[in-house]
Formats: C-alpha cells, structure tokens, sequence
C-alpha cells in the first residue's frame, strides 16, 4: 500500500504504521507512506522513488516493476508508471485548491481527509456490464491509471497540475512476412520464461494458480522447468452440485497428469456469503462471482508462506479467444459472406422472399446483421454497433429506465478507450477494450484481495512487451483455430491433448437457478434493500440469465455502496447475513 500526497496544509496523521517521508517543495508538504510490504521509498539526491515490486524487498526490483513514483526535485514533477504485469490500482485526484492525492486504496485516500463519494455516472454502465472503463471510479472525482500508462505531475505556483498522461504504446509494427508456428511459440516463451525467472530470488515462496486450462498450464510447465513444484491450487463455487463443477475436474485431472499434490479448496455456501461481503470490503468495488473464490482461496487455501502466485488472467484476450475467435470464425463462414454482399442479399432476397428461408437459423441471421455494422469504420459509432453488445449480458431495459439513461450514456467511457484505434483492425479494437476495461477489473480486484492476505499476484500474458508481440502476430495465424499460437506452445511443453482440446471451462457458476428466490444468494438481499427497493431486487430473481446477473450485480453494488460510501461497518454488514 501506498499514499502520496501533495498539499498546501498538513495532512491527517493517520499513518503511524507506515514508512512516511516528508519533503517541502515549493511552498507545498509533499508526504509519501508505504507499508513496505510491494512499495519501498528510494531517497535520492535529486528527490526520491517508490518502486512497488515483489522483489522489492531483495535488491532486484528493477526486474519486475508493478509501479514506480519518480519525484525529480530539480524540474518539481512526479511521474508515476504503471506496469502491466499487475492489477494494482492507482487511484489519483486533483482539488479545487491544487493538491494532489495518489493511492493503491481508496480507504488511504479518505484517512488523508477526502471526502469520499459516489460517482453516480458509472453506476449504469457497471450494472450493465460489470465493469467500468478507466481512467473512472466508483468514486467522484477520483480517477485512475490506465495500465501500462504515465501520468506526468507538475508542481507550480503552489498548485499541482496534469504535465502530461501517456497510454500504453501500442507497437504499430506487423510482421511483413510469414513466420513459422515454431519462430512464433519461441518468442512468446521467452517472453514468458523472462518473467518468470526473474523470480529466482523468491521461487521457494512462488506458486501457480493451475484451473487445469490451456493457459495456467502452460505457465505452469515454464515455472516448472526452472523452479521445483510439488503442490497446485484451485476452488470453486460451493453451492453446485459435483456433476456441474467443471472447474474441480478440469483441475484434479491437469494436476494429476503432472504429478502434483493438488489442493483444490472448498468452501461452504455460509463462507462465500461472508467472503462476498469481505471482498467487497478489500476490493473496494463491486465484484464479479468469481472474484470471492479468489479472496477464499488466498485467505484459507494457499499456504501463507507461498505469498507471490502466478496468474494466467488475460491470456484469452491476448491470444484471441472468446468473443474474438467467435467473430473471426463468424466473418470466415460463407453464410456471412454472401449477407455482406449487398448485391447477393438483394438478388437471394428477390429470388427467395426471405433470406431465413435458405436455411439460416433466426439468431445466425440477425447477429450476422448486426456484424455488418462492424465492417465499415464510419459504423462503430458511439450508440450503436456489435462492440457495445461484447459483455452486455444484463437486463438492459431495466438498467435504462431505473436511471433514466440511454445507450450513449452508458457507453461513453468505453468508447473513450477505443476512440485512438477506430481505424484498427476490429480485432485489434475488441482486445483493446477488454484488455483495459474487463481484464484491468479483474486483475485490480484480484491483486488487493491478495495483498491483503500478504500475497503478490503476478500476471505474466499481459506483460507490456508479449502483448505488444502478439498483436503483432496477423490475425489469421492468431484466429486460424481457438488460441491457435497457445495450442502450438501447450504442444511443445508435452501438455497433453486432453487439456488443449477440451472445451474452456472459466470460473462461471453452472447452478442454473442460483438467481432464484430462497435460492443461495437470498440472504444477501436484507442487506442491499436500503440502497434499491426489494420490488426492484426481486424483479430481476430469474432463471434467464440477463435478469441473474443484474441481480446480482445489484447485490454487490448495494453492499458496496453501504461499506465503501456510507462508511457502515464489515461488522454490521456481516451481522444482517442470516444462513
């Protein structure tokens, strides 16, 4: 954890655990804390650094960097650098009076005397999607780092103000010719194998989350062929009958094949409901369902003294999976083909009255239709178009009317983000957006639920320079099959064909009527009641899975609402839980 703060008054003295330095610059107090457990203060003689890094403690920080503060006291600017290969938040805000605030944690922010608010803008857009695009919080007034991005800080006139913010660079250079599969894998496992042995000072305490999926595989052959490894990891959602945890398969069954001592965590439905609240509390947003079992996992399933855990997070975005493969399988398929040929449509049209009567299936037909206004760059527009469906699996006509918003609204932020890549590749812009919307959340939220069980999370598939060689790679050799490139690296670590080729499992809750009422999530509704009317919770308990997921999401933001603005206690919250 960290705090930096530059002010024209005194701070708060509410950091007596914390490593605190203070300087005067310029008229101004700047005070910087950290706790020293990822964060470690530099002094230098022309100001100071704060590296955050897992090697931080061991002299090698400079081999992975999470974040890095630089203050130049000659010039009177910070600038702050924010990797890639971590989720760590860094939130920062500006006041009316020219002080700047900047922290890993909101709740360090509010003992620096900010008043903390809710950003009310968001709230549609994360009901909607689950998420919500950077550089915006939940919290008024408060931004935070894109990843990979540089926010520059000037000091002037006893006022503090944005220098400059740099975004992640984005290496326009394509490969001009064939490579081989071979030449392809190779690089990318460098890439990999780099991160990874830069962990030598502190592989006895390392481990690896494995799911028993292509991804965590594979980072768990590279770990393996430098680092001994007895024992893997994993969980999953309590509340599910054994014939629908595919996760508890998929992982017994890769750990067994690597003859590894496999832990796979269980937990009650009374501790995920607690757990929930708790997480909410450390991750101070709302989560996703699956975050819980993370925080569950890190809290009571992985040894304390195994504290840096390896993630595979990011790899289906980087490599193409999902939505991405889904699309490009799509646009290659000659069905599709003859719908974008305007003067084909017309003639099929003529000759058949219909194009649904030559065997098009309805929902082919209309997804098929809303890609063609992907096809034209002048059609990804800020209200329309298939970019805003990705992800879009909530009750949307709720979400509009509940708050009086329409689609412009809800999707301005995200659009933000892909506005300096319109004219790239579609492809190019879907990974873009879940890169630093979707992923960004996931690996913020996951990366505080760690730390605070004294665990570093370490992402290595969203390493700044692989994923700038990957995208790289042209997408037909990317696309040509699902996660065509990891499938030939799985290939040449010996991971068998049983893990490759079996159908992606992700940490998704299988139970269909989880949503229901007197269902496992019914005694969390007494707990959100106050911030959205029981009518309105109870609305959305359904089986369909758009209604089940605004419900959910309307859980944990009523909760989130109770414990991160109105300041209420975990105690109490904890409390009103009746299992």
């Amino acid at each position: 954890m960290f705090l930096l703060t530059v002010t024209n008054s005194t701070i708060p003295n509410n950091f007596q655990s914390f490593n605190t330095n203070e300087f005067k610059v310029n008229s101004m107090i700047l005070i910087i804390c950290t706790d020293e457990f990822l964060s470690k203060i530099f002094l230098e003689p022309d100001g100071f650094s704060v590296i955050e890094s897992p090697l931080v403690l061991y002299g090698n920080q400079e081999d992975l960097i999470f974040l890095k503060i630089k203050y130049d006291d000659t010039k009177q600017e910070i600038n702050i650098f924010k990797s890639m290969l971590s989720g760590r938040s860094i939130y920062y805000r500006f006041d009316s009076n020219g002080n700047f605030y900047c922290s890993s944690h909101i709740s360090l922010l509010r003992s620096a005397g900010i008043k903390i608010e809710e950003n009310t803008t968001v709230i549609p857009e994360y009901l909607m999607y689950s998420y919500i695009a950077p550089p915006e919080t939940f919290y008024k007034n408060i931004k935070r780092l894109v990843a990979g991005s540089r926010l520059s800080v000037r000091i002037l006139n006893k006022k503090c103000e944005i220098k400059s913010i740099k975004y992640f660079d984005f290496n326009k250079k394509r490969l001009d010719h064939f490579q081989s599969m071979e030449i392809i894998t190779n690089e990318i496992s460098k890439y990999l194998s780099t991160t990874i042995k830069n962990l030598k000072i502190i592989h006895g305490k390392s481990t690896v989350l494995l799911s028993g999926g292509m991804d965590s595989s594979i980072l768990f052959k590279i770990f393996q062929k430098y680092f001994p490894i007895e024992n893997t990891y994993s969980t999953g959602y309590p509340f599910e009958a054994p014939s629908e945890n595919i996760e508890k398969e998929y992982a017994l069954s890769a750990s067994e094949y690597f003859g590894m001592k496999h832990k796979y965590a269980k937990f009650t439905t009374k501790e995920y409901l607690f757990g929930l609240v708790e997480a909410i509390s450390i991750a101070e947003e709302p989560l996703q369902p699956h975050a819980t079992l993370f925080h569950l996992l890190f809290k009571k399933g992985i040894p304390r003294d195994k504290n840096l855990i390896i993630c595979g997070q990011g790899a289906d975005t980087i490599f193409g999976g999902g939505s991405i493969n889904e699309l490009f399988v799509i646009r290659n398929n000659w069905k599709y083909k003859i719908i974008k040929n305007n003067f084909l449509m017309k003639l099929l049209g003529f000759i058949f009255g219909n194009i649904r009567q030559i065997g098009l299936m309805d929902n082919l037909y209309m997804l098929l239709r809303k890609l063609q206004s992907i096809e034209d760059v002048n059609k990804r527009s800020i209200e329309d178009g298939f970019l805003w469906k990705l992800g879009e699996y909530k009750d949307v006509d709720w979400v509009y009317d509940y708050f009086n918003v329409n689609k412009k609204d809800v999707i301005k932020h995200r659009f933000n983000i892909i506005e300096p890549h319109i004219t790239d590749s579609i492809y190019k812009i879907m990974t873009i957006l879940d890169l630093f919307c979707h992923i960004q959340n996931i690996q913020s939220i996951i990366s505080k639920l760690g730390e605070k069980q004294r665990k570093i999370i370490l992402f290595p598939y969203t390493e700044s320079e692989l994923v700038n060689y990957v995208l790289s790679i042209p997408w037909k050799i990317k696309l040509k099959k699902y996660k065509n490139v990891l499938s030939h690296m799985a290939r040449a670590y010996n991971i068998p064909e049983f893990i490759i080729t079996r159908p992606k499992a992700g940490i998704t809750i299988n139970l269909k009527n989880w949503a229901l009422k007197n269902g496992p999530f019914e005694p969390m509704i007494p707990l959100a009641i106050n911030i959205i009317n029981e009518e309105d919770i109870r609305k959305m308990q359904s089986i369909e899975p758009r209604k089940a997921m605004t419900f959910w999401n309307i859980l944990n933001y009523a909760i989130w609402k109770r414990l991160c603005i109105n300041n209420e206690s975990l105690d109490v919250l904890l409390s009103e839980i009746k299992v």
